[in-house]
């Protein structure tokens, strides 16, 4: 269900089924380089990229740059970690951001009073360093958590109809990725900064569309989030049955199962 989102988003902008191009070469004038962009490298101006512009300058809804869109703000450094409790915040690491989730790690919370920069439901994080490319929309119950210095978040400004998980889902295509790796730097591993990401071209999706979009990845988050829940519950079936009987595991696995209204075994 999350591909049918994604294909369908991708069919609406006119990138199904786009492959790179393997043409290496382009051709700039120096306004077209380095006068209006600053950078001298070759691969930054590889023609895959200029592929994936063209589609999204070209949308019928439209288009704009990121920064003109989004508050963009980096995270805060923490040099010390504590298990979930009353009175400490979730620290998001750039690890916690996973295909248009942000996964919670109990291990990983903080005393929020030494913060001054929380995240709202509704912004979207992604990776300042290393695995860049992935996106996550903080949940409700995220709202007010802490997010790490190698970690972006990006807040609505100039959106009006604005759903962020269908965003997001266009943040995590393949052609979207691309444009990342043309806006990143770095040496020794990949580096989005506050300022390259300010560049990245984005569509301005209709809000019709962008409900529809939302209704499939709500039903692929519930379904997810429903396998784990049967996954823990076999997991702990078996252990019931080594340690009692199969007609005790049974039993309460079937129990478990009426509980969220699934068929019984």
């Amino acid at each position: 269900i999350y591909q049918q989102a994604e294909d369908l988003l991708l069919t609406e902008l006119g990138l199904k089924d786009w492959q790179p191009t393997e043409e290496s070469i382009a051709v700039k004038s120096f306004s077209e380089s380095f006068l209006s962009s600053g950078r001298l490298d070759a691969e930054y101006y590889q023609p895959k990229y200029d592929q994936v512009e063209e589609h999204i300058k070209n949308y019928s809804g439209g288009w704009d740059y990121l920064g003109n869109k989004f508050l963009v703000e980096t995270g805060e450094y923490s040099d010390e970690y504590f298990q979930q409790s009353v009175n400490l915040k979730f620290y998001i690491r750039n690890t916690n951001i996973v295909r248009g989730q942000i996964n919670i790690d109990e291990n990983y919370y903080v005393h929020p009073e030494n913060f001054s920069k929380f995240v709202q439901e509704g912004d979207i994080l992604t990776a300042r360093v290393g695995a860049i490319g992935s996106f996550g929309t903080v949940e409700k119950e995220l709202s007010g958590s802490i997010y790490s210095d190698n970690v972006l978040s990006l807040r609505r400004v100039q959106i009006e109809h604005f759903l962020p998980d269908a965003y997001t889902l266009y943040f995590n295509t393949k052609p979207n990725r691309e444009l990342m790796d043309k806006f990143s730097g770095g040496s020794v591993q990949p580096l989005i900064t506050q300022t390259s990401i300010k560049s990245l071209p984005i569509p301005i999706l209709n809000f019709q569309f962008q409900q529809k979009i939302h209704s499939r990845l709500n039903e692929s988050f519930t379904l997810k989030q429903k396998s784990k829940q049967l996954l823990e519950i076999a997991k702990i079936g078996v252990e019931k049955a080594i340690e009692t009987d199969e007609e005790t595991a049974t039993a309460w696995i079937n129990q478990q199962l009426e509980s969220l209204g699934v068929n019984l075994i």
